[in-house]
């Protein structure tokens, strides 16, 4: 639901566009060694799987609409926070053989525990400046590591550095006022010079999200 308004804009561009709810791994995350990179992968992998088979066979929940009509191999994922490590384990679990093919990946304030990059996947890294969440913009290894995998690796990757927003407000269901559950300003210090929550520097909610839309629908 967070991220409804990021899919609404791309399907206007002729994108279908999926969000999978990853609840469930959210609330036992913080148990697992990985944080929750393994499960996500499993979790975009099944989904990718269904729409490989409702593209090609049929037999999807809306009456056989997708069937013939999914370019399965022109896949981007989107992941924000450890969602976004989350998609780039999926990239690197993805075998050559799959009925699927992921050409790029968006990573929004991505956790990178485990430091794994995938080869050979166009890559942009948006990094929040006032990150009050993964404050040590460690989505960044996504490029640096990438950067030296092998000299036959031409994957553009890119990050971008997102003044002016935190880590929540991507995510609508985690934005005061547009919630329906509490939600909050991750940034944790209001006096903040640059980051403070009445500081001139930081962009309201909807601006940030549209700050998302810009680079995810890019």
């Amino acid at each position: 639901t967070g991220y409804r308004y990021i899919t609404d804009v791309l399907a206007t561009q002729g994108y279908l566009t999926v969000s999978v709810s990853a609840n469930g791994i959210n609330g036992q995350d913080g148990l697992l060694i990985d944080g929750g990179a393994s499960a996500r992968s499993q979790l975009v992998r099944h989904h990718l799987a269904l729409w490989s088979d409702w593209s090609s066979v049929g037999g999807d929940p809306w009456g056989g609409s997708f069937l013939g009509r999914v370019d399965m191999d022109e896949i981007v994922i989107v992941g924000h926070s450890r969602g976004g490590e989350g998609a780039e384990r999926a990239a690197i679990d993805t075998d050559v053989d799959d009925p699927w093919q992921i050409q790029g990946l968006v990573l929004i304030g991505p956790t990178a525990f485990g430091r794994q990059v995938a080869v050979g996947i166009h890559t942009t890294v948006i990094l929040p400046f006032c990150d009050g969440d993964v404050t040590s913009l460690e989505g960044q290894q996504y490029v640096d590591i990438g950067r030296d995998l092998m000299t036959t690796d031409r994957a553009l990757r890119s990050s971008v550095m997102a003044m002016g927003t935190n880590h929540n407000f991507y995510n609508t269901e985690w934005t005061p006022g547009l919630s329906r559950s509490p939600a909050w300003d991750d940034w944790f210090d209001p006096g903040d010079r640059q980051c403070g929550e009445n500081r001139g520097r930081r962009l309201t909610p909807v601006e940030q999200q549209a700050v998302g839309l810009a680079y995810t629908a890019a």
